[in-house]
């Protein structure tokens, strides 16, 4: 597209200043895809063998690299956090799965968990449901609630404290099955930064 290096410059220039965070929308289960982890665990059968949470997270690694050499700084210099949003039932698994693959090198202060709410559930005449006569059932708000669930976290607040000006989600909410999504398009980055937290 017309720009395309213009923009591709200023995506890096971003990164490599450190106003740009990635968000991960994790927080589903692989049932449909015959597994019962977390759906970032998930081998897509690719010669590697790598889980989608491994794409990604090589994927930010890259992007960072990138964006050190663009602006000759220090890869160590170069900050872009990892926002994974998890679900209560998936949670733990999904930091064990990271922590037991050593973040697949990404800078511990550069991953960060947060989980997403939940809601009553009902059925589908509009009546709560139960878990038990004393409680209420619940689900996970779902993707829409990512905004909420990253203030409620302190994130929000976390990454403007850093000088992050903007998180970057895929145009679509960022489901981690997704492992033909590019991470941080470079090109979208200076155009289209879909949540600003300023």
């Amino acid at each position: 597209p017309a720009g395309g290096a213009e923009a591709h410059s200023e995506g890096l220039r971003l990164i490599a200043e450190g106003k740009v965070a990635a968000l991960l929308l994790a927080g589903g289960s692989g049932t449909r895809l015959g597994s019962a982890a977390p759906k970032g665990c998930y081998d897509i059968g690719m010669p590697s063998h790598k889980s989608l949470f491994q794409y990604h997270a090589e994927r930010l690694l890259g992007a960072r690299r990138l964006a050190a050499q663009h602006s000759g700084r220090r890869l160590e210099e170069v900050h872009l956090p990892l926002l994974v949003m998890t679900s209560e039932a998936n949670d733990s698994e999904t930091r064990a799965f990271f922590a037991e693959r050593d973040r697949f090198g990404l800078p511990p202060d550069q991953l960060h968990f947060f989980t997403q709410g939940m809601l009553p559930a009902f059925d589908e005449r509009g009546r709560i449901l139960r878990s038990s006569a004393s409680q209420l059932a619940l689900s996970p708000n779902g993707n829409g609630g990512v905004y909420l669930s990253l203030q409620e976290a302190g994130l929000l607040e976390e990454m403007s404290r850093r000088g992050v000006t903007s998180v970057f989600q895929a145009p679509h909410p960022y489901p981690a099955p997704s492992g033909i999504v590019r991470v941080l398009p470079l090109c979208f980055l200076s155009d289209s930064l879909s949540l600003s937290l300023s």
